[in-house]
């Protein structure tokens, strides 16, 4: 396990393509879960710092009011069901 900034990385290549996905200044970015992936593992709420996921129904559900897009939660999930995303 890597960590690259705030974000806690299985493997640096992962690490450095969601650091440069998430970084384009180019881009409007959102965190987005992926309910067909998503098995309610929780892991999402317990990394937040913000407290920016709860668990709705056994789905991880975002606040996108609390979250600061730091990423955290994307390698933290054990389904791959959180992404970065452009806004549309």
């Amino acid at each position: 396990m890597r960590f690259m900034g705030r974000i806690q990385c299985p493997s640096t290549e992962r690490c450095r393509a969601q650091l440069s996905f998430q970084f384009r200044k180019d881009r409007i970015m959102k965190i987005v879960v992926d309910y067909d992936k998503c098995t309610g593992s929780g892991e999402c709420v317990v990394i937040c710092p913000r407290k920016a996921f709860s668990l709705v129904e056994g789905k991880a559900v975002l606040d996108e009011e609390k979250c600061d897009l730091d990423g955290i939660c994307i390698p933290a999930c054990p389904n791959q069901a959180i992404s970065y995303s452009e806004e549309e």
